[in-house]
């Protein structure tokens, strides 16, 4: 029975197979290995010891500062540092850009031999990024209702919101262009621009997406 049992929670066989091969009932092989798999689970004497012998040892260390205690101490011991929430990048980005000379220096060396080429002067580089906007906000303000009242509404364009990007574009000079809605639909409608800001301008695609020919 014990060599069918541990054959089973090996995953080397079956409750079947087990039962034929060592002869035994395999009613009696699933129960015992029921039975092991809930004790497998259960804190042992030895674990119980463990934990009370580190909490023992913790309580008798006193106070301790942790790495967040005293983030703002070494903040001010070391002002050259700072705390800054780090920025999503891809693994293949980060290998074709990782910090050497050779990369590094490659592309500072395309970078200059194309400005001198065309004649690029800061007004004249442009930067953009796009981000997504929708029109079902996640998280809403709270608000004052009666109490009892177990559900409370509020009033949104749609149960679930559509994503509408945004491209925003600026050049080495520090001048912005008026930002590009592009709206998740085939037709234009000149009433999803009212009260845009001045100059801005609209593309419409059923994905919502920037698209090459935009």
């Amino acid at each position: 029975m014990r060599f069918a049992v541990d054959s089973v929670m090996r995953g080397e066989m079956g409750y079947k197979k087990a039962a034929d091969s060592f002869k035994v009932p395999q009613s009696t092989i699933e129960r015992k290995v029921k039975l092991a798999k809930q004790q497998a689970g259960r804190p042992t004497a030895a674990d119980v010891q463990a934990v009370s012998d580190n909490l023992n040892l913790v309580q008798s260390l006193g106070p301790i500062k942790t790495v967040f205690s005293v983030e703002e101490e070494n903040l001010v011991r070391h002002p050259q540092l700072a705390l800054r929430k780090p920025e999503a990048t891809s693994a293949a980005r980060a290998a074709a850009f990782r910090p050497n000379k050779v990369n590094v220096g490659k592309f500072f060396d395309l970078l200059t031999r194309v400005v001198e080429k065309n004649g690029f002067t800061p007004e004249k580089i442009y930067n953009y990024d796009e981000t997504g906007v929708t029109i079902v906000p996640k998280h809403r303000s709270k608000i004052l209702s009666l109490k009892g009242r177990k559900q409370v509404g509020v009033l949104t364009s749609a149960e679930r919101g559509k994503t509408i990007t945004i491209e925003v574009c600026f050049n080495a000079a520090g001048t912005y262009m008026a930002p590009t809605f592009i709206f998740p639909r085939v037709r234009a409608n000149n009433q999803l621009m009212n009260d845009c800001p001045p100059g801005a301008t609209a593309e419409y695609h059923p994905s919502g997406w920037m698209q090459s020919e935009i």
